[in-house]
């Protein structure tokens, strides 16, 4: 059993050592999700040091303290690719990745990423105690695989979507049985058999993801939502204006049915006599996908297509709409927690969300409010909940009825920091056998 270290003492802060491939200045989802999560982390008052992977695929090493909270990453220390490499030829003498590791690593170009980010923890351990590790990402659980076996710091695997891409439900990919076809379920058993905690944005992922970790990780985890960006400020409510305005932000892809979304607005265009004056507007969105539904548009209706825009800058787009489109695939069950729906609530417009009937979305928005989740199989349900959102907002109640008030605070970076210190103090001060902590 590995000997626990204490929670640091009132003298200092608590350091954290964050592995992930996926952070700033990167701007997919995952990178935007864990790096407002290590500001989340370093706006409760701790250092958190991050090992993530540059654009050209190379280690860098972002030191980030609680002076710094105003910045999206402010590299209080940084070593070079050349200093990591160096002390990788050091270290591998005693430091073994197994074969089966390598080859893993190596198939996804993360073989030179993982040996240098073990390098730069090791080297940084001699000057720094880390008090707890998080890993992120899928294949920043590896390096944290190895660290964990040298420096024993108490270890928290944090899942955003499923692991691997194979598991993700259809019409993504083949479900859960399908992790034993691939070369990751011996690394994944490992990785959950040696780490202290895990972590889920949402409960339904926590469950469908616990029928392959195994390991008791119903027993051994934590829901703690996607954290809302710090520089995500809520809007009052919009002028009326002459039109109604519904934005979509992101991708789309073959498996979400946009094409529903448009037949539903036409369906209400056709029924109010096209009396409507809409604008729908995709930050991000491929053209390609939405041809078809700009020369097919209902009367009144505008369609509107945005290039890709830096996180901040769609986030004050955003906050210039009536309401927010999400659009999810028709699975039997939506597991997903978006994060554009943390932005959309952290910016404080209403949700429309096309999910599947049983869901994620249909969970929180009923809880907390902030919008409508509505079949996404079904046109008439789509019509209707158009219908009532835009009643709302042409009687001026629409902020009143639908807002996100609530579900943004589940978002807030403070409770997703204190669900975080919860585990700490759990993880550091027991043995992970004695040990449980009921999932929020």
């Amino acid at each position: 059993m590995n000997k626990r270290l204490p929670i640091p003492s009132e003298d200092r802060s608590p350091h954290i050592l964050f592995l992930t491939p996926h952070f700033f200045p990167s701007r997919n989802p995952e990178a935007i999700a864990n790096t407002a999560l290590a500001r989340a982390l370093l706006a409760a008052g701790n250092e958190v040091i991050v090992i993530h992977r540059t654009v050209l695929g190379r280690a860098q090493v972002s030191v980030l303290r609680p002076e710094s909270v105003g910045h999206l990453t402010h590299r209080l220390e940084s070593q070079t690719d050349q200093q990591h490499y160096d002390k990788w030829e050091q270290v591998k003498r005693y430091i073994r990745i197994p074969k089966r590791y390598r080859q893993i690593l190596s198939e996804y170009g993360l073989e030179l990423w993982a040996k240098k980010a073990i390098a730069a923890a090791l080297a940084m351990s001699g000057t720094n105690t880390f008090d707890v590790m998080i890993s992120a990402s899928g294949y920043g659980h590896l390096p944290a695989l190895t660290i964990k076996k040298h420096l024993r710091t108490p270890w928290i695997a944090n899942w955003n979507d499923p692991f691997p891409e194979e598991t993700y439900p259809p019409p993504y990919g083949s479900g859960v049985t399908s992790l034993q076809k691939t070369k990751l379920a011996g690394w994944i058993s490992d990785v959950c058999r040696d780490c202290d905690w895990h972590t889920f944005p949402c409960d339904r992922l926590r469950r469908f993801m616990a029928v392959y970790l195994q390991h008791d990780v119903l027993n051994r985890s934590t829901v703690v939502p996607h954290a809302a960006p710090l520089y995500a400020r809520p809007t009052g409510p919009l002028a009326q204006g002459e039109r109604f305005v519904i934005t979509y932000a992101g991708a789309l892809g073959a498996q979400r049915p946009i094409s529903r979304f448009f037949e539903a607005v036409n369906m209400v265009q056709v029924k109010r006599g096209a009396a409507e004056r809409l604008t729908i507007r995709f930050l991000g969105t491929d053209p390609d996908q939405l041809c078809p539904h700009v020369e097919n548009a209902a009367s009144g209706v505008n369609i509107e297509i945005v290039g890709r825009l830096p996180h901040q800058a769609c986030l004050t787009e955003l906050s210039q709409s009536h309401i927010l489109l999400v659009v999810e695939a028709e699975v039997p069950e939506g597991i997903f927690l978006p994060t554009k729906v943390v932005d959309y609530a952290s910016v404080g417009r209403p949700i429309l969300a096309l999910s599947p009937s049983t869901g994620t979305l249909v969970d929180v928005l009923t809880a907390y409010g902030g919008g409508i989740a509505v079949d996404n199989k079904s046109t008439e349900q789509i019509a209707s909940a158009l219908e009532q959102l835009l009643v709302a907002w042409r009687t001026g109640r629409l902020d009143e009825q639908y807002s996100p008030v609530r579900l943004r605070e589940v978002f807030s970076t403070k409770r997703v920091s204190e669900l975080y210190s919860r585990i700490f103090e759990t993880i550091s001060s027991a043995p992970v056998e004695t040990t449980r902590l009921q999932s929020e």
